[in-house]
């Protein structure tokens, strides 16, 4: 065991700096070990392109943007007919519940022929994979 130089702690052998007061140690060898450098890698393909695949052509951006707006013209179909089949069906010159059954089933049959064309558009677009 050795001795601080500046205060007279003990030090283990070979420490550099003294644990009570920080001082550097003359006869402490003081080696080097350098950084490791962080390891660089080829990351492949990027998440948005493992998650939807290859780049989308503009056909199937289109098709793909068309569906959409078709199922959301099917939700508003239905929202609408519902309205207005109750409001319909509360009117006293219009009224009644066979009122609000015609125009909510016509909702229905409107939402489901935006939805065929939106699910049409969508195998449509598989198809050309």
């Amino acid at each position: 065991m050795a001795f601080c130089t500046k205060c007279g702690t003990q030090i283990p052998d070979g420490a550099a700096v003294c644990p009570s007061c920080g001082q550097a140690q003359a006869g402490a060898q003081q080696t080097y070990q350098p950084q490791q450098a962080v390891p660089q890698y080829n990351a492949g393909p990027s998440l948005v392109s493992q998650v939807y695949g290859k780049p989308k052509s503009k056909l199937e951006k289109l098709l793909i943007l068309f569906s959409m707006i078709f199922f959301v013209l099917a939700a508003l179909a239905l929202l609408i007919s519902l309205i207005r089949g109750i409001v319909d069906a509360t009117d006293p010159f219009l009224g009644g519940f066979g009122t609000f059954l015609d125009v909510f089933f016509g909702g229905i049959y409107r939402a489901a022929i935006y939805s065929f064309m939106a699910l049409a558009l969508a195998v449509f677009k598989n198809r050309l994979k």
